[in-house]
């Protein structure tokens, strides 16, 4: 495999901490750097493993995160005085602190968008039939935290095998499109997960979900979540 997958529109390094942040209910301004340095790195080291083009600032944002992690290991100098000791910390707490208002800023700037999208000139009639809304309307981005979440769920359940002799297992990216571009023939939508019903294997789902990514990436297939945390679909592009 000599190829890697790039999407776009998908969140960057801060967003990643911050869903760790919020999904472990963690006091920002009380980092558990060990903790969050491993997640980050296992997130980093599956998006590898899915041959998700990684960008510069996620590895970056991975060298700060050991170096600040190898400063919090340094025994501490006893404070003189009214001395306060430098948290190493501070600078990543001030990045979040700064990039989640921004981010909510922009959030609260969209809702205002949507609403001043529902308004007409003046003496123009608009017909709305909420049967025929739009998906696009209806339905939220699927970001890749979701998928990475869903892919470490779909390895920590696989089932549990005793395989006393070693076979090759046959499956690569070019046959696994086929397959699932077969099971799109006669249905135009599926849960995301329907896909991995019969993968018992880590390479299988690995291959599964390189061949998902890719035809995400050209333009073949469509993830949709109708809410947050909701079940993801997949929809072919006519």
């Amino acid at each position: 495999m000599d190829y890697r997958i790039k999407l776009q529109n998908f969140e960057g390094p801060l967003d990643l901490l911050l869903f760790f942040i919020s999904k472990d209910k963690i006091n920002i301004y009380d980092i558990p750097i060990n903790k969050i340095t491993n997640e980050f790195l296992k997130y980093v080291n599956m998006m590898k493993l899915l041959r998700i083009e990684v960008a510069g600032e996620f590895i970056l944002m991975a060298s700060i995160l050991m170096r600040i992690k190898s400063k919090m290991l340094l025994p501490k100098p006893e404070p003189e005085g009214d001395e306060e000791i430098d948290d190493p910390r501070l600078d990543l707490v001030q990045q979040l602190l700064e990039y989640k208002r921004f981010k909510e800023a922009g959030n609260e700037l969209e809702k205002v968008q949507d609403i001043h999208s529902l308004s007409y000139p003046k003496g123009l009639k608009e017909e709305i039939n909420h049967q025929e809304e739009s998906l696009d309307e209806v339905l939220r981005d699927v970001k890749l935290v979701d998928l990475l979440v869903m892919f470490d769920n779909l390895i920590k359940n696989l089932p549990e095998q005793n395989i006393y002799e070693l076979n090759a297992e046959q499956y690569n990216i070019s046959t696994e499109l086929e397959m699932i571009r077969s099971h799109f023939i006669n249905i135009k939508r599926m849960p995301f997960l329907h896909l991995f019903q019969r993968a018992v294997t880590k390479l299988k789902v690995v291959v599964t979900f390189m061949a998902i990514l890719e035809m995400i990436q050209n333009r073949e297939l469509n993830l949709l979540q109708e809410n947050v945390f909701g079940e993801i679909q997949l929809e072919v592009i006519i």
